[in-house]
Parts: C-alpha cells; structure tokens; sequence
C-alpha cells in the first residue's frame, strides 16, 4: 500500500522553541526542552494532577546544524515529532498535548 503526502513542514531554531516553549506554557501546563543533541531534540509537557505531582511526556524533534556562522549551539528543529513516552494505557495522545506548541505563532526571541 502507498500512502501519498504532501505538507509544509515547519523548522525553527532551537531559540525559537525556546521561546515558543515560554509563550506556550502557563500555570498548569509546562513545555521544556530537556535535551539537544546534534540529531534530536526532547521536548517536555506537564500537566500536574490536582494533588501537583508532574507527570511529564516527552516528544522527541529531529534537528540539524545551522548552516551560519557562529550558530553552532542554535539548531534547526523540525516540527514533525518521531517519537514519544506516553503511555499506550493512559489513554494520553501526545500529539493532543503538543498541539499549542505545535501551532504556536511565529516568535522573535526578543518577543518573549
């Protein structure tokens, strides 16, 4: 079977996502980046229970190097996401809970 696809995928710098990450978050609910690595990028969300214990899911982003100069610890993040930890039984989507960040609008770092 042949699936066809054709989409605009969007790729930002991890300062960006950063900043995207800060716009996004609030009281309840919490995006991090929790590691870059040259290939990856982990992303964190929490939404603690009503007694404040986190229990946070993880996304993981590919990324590559930036083609500028003196950009090295800047990366570009694809926003597609290639894995996750939620949990099958908990009945959490973790697409569903990247959604905000996912269609955050567009930031300038010094926005935030």
């Amino acid at each position: 079977m042949e699936t066809q696809q054709d989409n605009n995928t969007r790729v930002v710098a991890a300062a960006n996502l950063e900043a995207m990450c800060k716009y996004v978050s609030g009281m309840c609910h919490r995006y991090k980046i929790e590691v870059v690595t040259d290939r990856v990028v982990v992303i964190s969300y929490s939404n603690p229970d009503e007694y404040g214990t986190d229990e946070p899911i993880c996304v993981t982003f590919p990324c590559y190097p930036s083609c500028w100069p003196d950009d090295d610890d800047n990366p570009r993040v694809v926003l597609d996401m290639i894995g996750d930890d939620a949990d099958e039984d908990s009945g959490i989507d973790a697409y569903q809970c990247f959604v905000p960040l996912l269609d955050c609008p567009t930031l300038c770092v010094e926005s935030i």
